[in-house]
C-alpha cells in the first residue's frame, strides 16, 4: 500500500532563531552611539525583538508559503483550462477536465488542512 501523501508542516515560532537578528539590531545600536537616542533605542528593543519577532516571522512566513501555493494552483489550472479550449479531442478534453477537477480537489484539501491544523506529523501517527 502506498504512503500517504502529507503537507510538510507549517512553519512555527520555535523554527525560528531571533537571537542573530537581536544581536545585529544590538550592533547597529552601539555603532550608531550607546549614548544617542538612535542608539539606546536599538539596543533596548533587542529584548523585545527577541520575543515578537519568531511570531511575527513565522506568520509572515505561513502567509506567503500560502499565497504560493494558491499561485502554483491558480497557474496549473489556468494553463490546463487554455490546453482544454484549444483541444477538439474528445478524449483528450475528457482527461483536461478530469485534472482540471483533480487541481481544484488538491485546493480544497489543502484549504481544509490549513482551517484544521492538520499536519504532516498528525497524519502520520
Amino acid at each position: 500500500m502506498p504512503a500517504k501523501k502529507v503537507r510538510s508542516r507549517k512553519i512555527q515560532a520555535e523554527d525560528i532563531s531571533s537571537a542573530g537578528i537581536a544581536s545585529l539590531v544590538v550592533t547597529a545600536g552601539f555603532n550608531l552611539g550607546a549614548n544617542t537616542w538612535p542608539g539606546k533605542l536599538l539596543i533596548w528593543s533587542s529584548i523585545f525583538i527577541v520575543l515578537l519577532l519568531p511570531p511575527l516571522v513565522a506568520a509572515a512566513l505561513n502567509v506567503i508559503d500560502d499565497a504560493l501555493k494558491y499561485w502554483q494552483w491558480k497557474s496549473l489550472r489556468n494553463s490546463l483550462e487554455k490546453i482544454l479550449h484549444k483541444t477538439a479531442d474528445p478524449v483528450a478534453r475528457a482527461k483536461l477536465e478530469e485534472d482540471i477537477k483533480k487541481a481544484d480537489q488538491e485546493l480544497s484539501t489543502t484549504t481544509l488542512e490549513t482551517m484544521r491544523g492538520i499536519h504532516a506529523e498528525e497524519a502520520e501517527g
